[in-house]
């Protein structure tokens, strides 16, 4: 499919378990990214943030099921492939929580003419460059 040839990029979510030998993995397909513009100052800091892992622990462990039940794991996103042609949408909309309402963000951003997206791609990546 030609429109797939262009516009399809491939992502991997990922659930890593600390303390055990355990890993969830998806991947997905995608033909677009949504970042953030609150918080970042240019379209690095966004991918910075798109890519940023959280730790589960706490009440939110993972369920690693019934070998290792409940455990301490890093979730994150990692890139497998990016499209030809890469659609950002930029969050330029935040809810607001007091006045219940979408707010439009008019906080300066930089985006370059050129961006290098290697450092983002998973070292299982389709397209990393050994």
């Amino acid at each position: 499919d030609f429109i797939k040839s262009l516009f399809a990029g491939k992502i991997k979510s990922y659930i890593k378990c600390k303390n055990v030998e355990f890993e969830s993995n998806r991947e997905e397909e995608f033909y677009d990214i949504q970042l953030d513009v609150k918080g970042c100052k240019n379209i690095e800091e966004s991918f910075i943030k798109y890519c940023s892992t959280e730790v589960l622990d706490g009440e939110n462990c993972y369920d690693a099921g019934t070998q290792y039940g409940k455990q301490v794991a890093i979730k994150g996103v990692t890139f497998l492939k990016f499209p030809p042609v890469l659609t950002i949408l930029l969050k330029r909309f935040d809810f607001d929580l007091n006045l219940l309402r979408f707010i439009k963000i008019h906080d300066y951003y930089e985006f370059p003419l050129n961006i290098n997206l290697d450092k983002y791609l998973s070292d299982d990546s389709y397209d990393k460059i050994n």
